[in-house]
């Protein structure tokens, strides 16, 4: 920023900072918006979400700060900040996500409120948890776009009622492939230690403890096929490699948890998936992992027909 900026966006936070505190919420949303659009720090993001909690727009205060969000984890009372934010919106899966980010020290009395929250939310709107429940337990009555509504929906149950429909979708072999991986990838984010049964792309059933899984980031076959895709950034140009790892990286969600049996050899994979997007002659490579990849890509298609 100009110096003259920084002058303006000094003024601006304390101009807000001074509003909130005489509960002014509106003007001091003015300022602190036009200081956010100057330079967008964690510190402005989290006066922001005080100042619209304050005002009561919980979901907008939700939406700055998930923007943030790693930087609520840095004082207790930031991340008191994020979890009232959360259970104001009754989003009750993502304030369990983030306290489980925190160090074990911290999480009890966090824990305890999403667990009240919870049990209110039972009281009080029992009609439609057993609506969103019963939704989210038959995915699969929908079509793609439907289930992922369905999935977004399910978000805002308790963790019990969640837990059980997990269980559901993912042994329905009706529901899609990328509906029953996000389903086990919320419980692995959530850090359940019970063993879960999951119909896998081959029809057979895996048994998983969603806690033990890595993220598919973190997986050597995706690092692994990730890297050797950027080695041909030289000679098909970047543009072409950013939209081809957008692709794989959808195309091996939809495998996860276990990747090596979709791409068993990352080299002749990538050869292979770089040789079809260019129309070239098709390099040497395993039947089994090409026909495995022609798969992916039609479960892949098939999620925006």
């Amino acid at each position: 920023m100009t110096p003259e900026e920084e002058e303006r966006f000094t003024s601006l936070v304390a101009k807000g900072q001074a509003a909130f505190e005489e509960q002014s919420y509106g003007p001091a949303l003015d300022a602190l918006d036009e200081a956010y659009d100057l330079k967008q720090t964690p510190a402005i993001n989290q006066m922001l979400t005080r100042v619209l909690l304050a005002d009561g727009q919980y979901k907008t205060a939700q939406l700055f700060a998930d923007e943030f969000i790693d930087s609520y984890l840095a004082t207790n009372e930031t991340a008191q900040l994020y979890v009232t934010v959360a259970l104001h919106n009754q989003q009750f899966l993502a304030a369990r996500e983030f306290i489980m980010w925190l160090p074990e020290t911290q999480r009890a009395d966090l824990m305890a409120q999403v667990v009240t929250a919870e049990m209110t939310a039972r009281q009080t709107q029992q009609a439609t948890i057993t609506t969103i429940a019963r939704h989210f337990y038959h995915l699969s009555d929908g079509d793609a776009i439907s289930q992922r509504e369905r999935l977004i929906a399910a978000d805002k149950l308790p963790l019990d009622e969640y837990l059980v429909g997990a269980r559901f979708v993912l042994l329905d072999p009706f529901s899609t492939a990328i509906s029953r991986v996000s389903v086990l990838d919320r419980l692995r984010r959530l850090r359940v230690t019970q063993s879960v049964d999951m119909v896998w792309l081959d029809g057979g059933t895996l048994t998983v403890i969603p806690a033990q899984l890595e993220s598919i980031e973190n997986m050597v076959q995706y690092q692994a096929i990730v890297t050797e895709l950027q080695s041909y950034e030289r000679s098909v140009g970047p543009a072409m490699i950013h939209g081809l790892a957008e692709q794989v990286r959808l195309m091996l969600m939809i495998a996860y948890p276990v990747l090596e049996r979709v791409a068993i050899e990352p080299k002749s994979w990538v050869a292979g998936l770089i040789a079809e997007s260019l129309g070239n002659a098709m390099p040497e490579e395993a039947v089994e992992q090409r026909e495995w990849r022609a798969k992916l890509q039609a479960e892949m298609l098939a999620l925006t027909a």
